[in-house]
């Protein structure tokens, strides 16, 4: 006897009889369009799903091993594809050509707009170039729970690829291949290579002794771009951006809660950001944790650099080497080192908490740090800290931006104050009350206070080694 039963009703209050078909019609699946387990290509079941479902529905992909053999292109905005789990719903992308499994492109609606792909894991089993998910010229996409473990994409082969455009959310995904994140230029809109991308709350792991974990490609610009709660491991070089010809200036980029570790060559670098000739303007970094076995921070072209809650822990290779653009501002608080190399080119340090050890916190106020001087300055917020300098050796007190008053003292009991003005080079004396110091360079047994053209300069020449404090009430440029 045929079932005459034609509608259900859920087990809840105020619930009302619906037909069966309607029911069963809300959520669809690939396997609606044929997708079934196994071998079986199901290329054409995944497209179907763009070329015959309406736009802002679920698609859905069953728990199960899925083959797809081509790319699938979404053309349609607001797909959203989900499985059951990251490992439970696998798609298994065997091409037998280069290709993208999942590839999001828009080109007639001038970009593909409000996609989600969520809860799916990749494999396959062979070599062939290929990415998993490619997103060109989107905006509004969320990507999230999606795992794919170590040795299932092997290969020199790509996790996620972007192309542009805004407002990315990669979150809560598990990655082991050789490229887990690339950053292409955006052909569309080449200044909108990632604005507003969000990448959070990931275990990324490099599986390529050559490749970076994240790569930047030349051409790319970022602006707005967050990264953080990263487990970056393994790779080359953990974020890596070398770039020559930067269509325009990057800025507001955030660097925050990420560990890098376990690296797999030690000329590599945690964090590598190096483009021309454009800036990169307004980096922060908080609560970073460099690895051992590798170089730590390389900047190069940057501006408006703050440091907060930083460790680098390794003893050898290089900490630190930053080359910022001239006269630009440097922040570094409660940032630890543990011995290795510390390069800073150009920065102007308007605060430095720093030691090299574990041993404690030196609080430090300044306002010329002279690091491309190779020079330590001794300026506090409350005091001066001593410092000394041999007979006929000199100390920068600042450059021709410095305008203001500066307040010395000596081991020798004796004090004096400066006046310092700016680009004119000028150098006056306010206050000598013992007749130790002066204003011209190389006057014998006295501490001289001077301009040699490009800086303003303390020269110790009292014939013996001699202990000073500097105290600076100046604006800078």
């Amino acid at each position: 006897m045929a079932n005459t039963i034609t509608k259900v009703k859920q087990a809840f209050s105020n619930a009302i009889n619906r037909l069966i078909t309607d029911k069963a019609n809300e959520t669809v699946s690939v396997t609606d369009f044929g997708a079934s387990t196994g071998s079986t290509d199901n290329t054409a079941a995944f497209q179907a799903l763009d070329t015959n479902y309406p736009a802002g529905q679920l698609g859905y992909v069953p728990a199960g091993t899925y083959t797809i053999k081509e790319n699938v292109v979404f053309t349609g905005n607001r797909m959203r594809l989900t499985g059951a789990n990251r490992l439970a719903s696998i798609l298994q992308f065997n091409p037998t050509g280069p290709g993208d499994c999942l590839y999001f492109n828009n080109p007639s609606a001038g970009g593909y707009f409000q996609g989600e792909v969520s809860h799916l894991g990749f494999t396959s089993t062979n070599t062939t170039s290929k990415a998993a998910i490619v997103l060109n010229n989107t905006a509004n996409m969320d990507i999230h729970h999606i795992a794919i473990g170590a040795g299932v994409w092997p290969g020199d082969n790509v996790f996620l690829q972007t192309k542009g455009r805004q407002s990315l959310n990669l979150r809560f995904c598990d990655i082991a291949c050789a490229r887990p994140i690339l950053m292409s230029p955006n052909t569309v809109f080449p200044t909108l290579t990632a604005d507003h991308f969000l990448i959070e709350h990931c275990e990324l792991i490099g599986t390529s002794a050559t490749r970076p974990v994240i790569e930047i490609e030349a051409g790319a610009m970022l602006t707005n771009t967050t990264f953080r709660n990263l487990a970056i491991v393994q790779g080359k070089h953990g974020i890596y951006w070398v770039d020559g010809a930067v269509p325009g200036t990057s800025y507001k980029l955030k660097f925050e809660n990420i560990r890098f570790e376990q690296p797999l060559d030690v000329t590599g670098w945690d964090m590598d950001l190096e483009v021309g000739p454009n800036y990169i303007q307004d980096i922060e970094l908080d609560n970073v944790y460099f690895c051992i076995g590798r170089n730590g921070l390389k900047l190069r072209n940057a501006q408006r650099i703050t440091m907060t809650n930083c460790t680098f822990p390794d003893t050898t290779g290089t900490a630190i080497d930053i080359t910022m653009v001239a006269g630009s501002k440097l922040v570094m608080t409660n940032v630890l080192t543990n011995g290795a190399a510390i390069t800073i080119t150009n920065g102007r340090c308007v605060r430095r908490e720093s030691v090299a050890g574990f041993t404690g916190i030196v609080e430090e106020w300044v306002y010329d740090d002279g690091y491309s001087a190779g020079a330590e300055q001794s300026d506090t917020y409350h005091s001066g800290v001593p410092f000394t300098l041999a007979d006929g050796g000199t100390h920068i007190i600042g450059d021709y931006s410095t305008t203001g008053f500066v307040f010395i003292s000596t081991a020798e009991d004796t004090s004096a104050i400066y006046c310092l003005s700016g680009s004119t080079g000028t150098v006056v004396e306010v206050s000598d009350p013992f007749g130790h110091f002066s204003n011209a360079i190389n006057t014998a047994t006295m501490t001289n206070i001077y301009w040699d053209g490009t800086n303003y300069k303390l020269q110790n020449k009292r014939g013996h080694s001699m202990t000073y404090a500097i105290y600076k009430v100046c604006t800078t440029a």
